[in-house]
């Protein structure tokens, strides 16, 4: 999804140096991890419609943070129930 517009080569990455590990069939979001074998591997990017949303160190404080932000989204949601 964003190879042809040279997103990646904004992280000084290419295809071959990332694994996808989520995408939404609906949104733009991609999840990409750093391969082994490059100097930022172990990292992980957010990226949504060709703009960096986050970068993480690594993929626990990639998934606490998103543990984080959907904890923060059910709360709304029931939030929003009561009323």
């Amino acid at each position: 999804m964003y190879d042809s517009e040279g997103v990646l080569d904004d992280y000084g990455l290419e295809r071959d140096d990332v694994i996808l590990i989520g995408a939404g069939p609906n949104s733009s979001n991609l999840f990409l991890i750093v391969k082994n074998g490059h100097p930022e591997a172990g990292k992980v990017l957010w990226i949504d419609d060709g703009e960096s949303v986050d970068r993480f160190d690594d993929f626990a404080e990639f998934f606490a943070s998103i543990m984080e932000y959907h904890k923060g989204y059910v709360e709304n949601l029931q939030q929003k129930s009561k009323t």
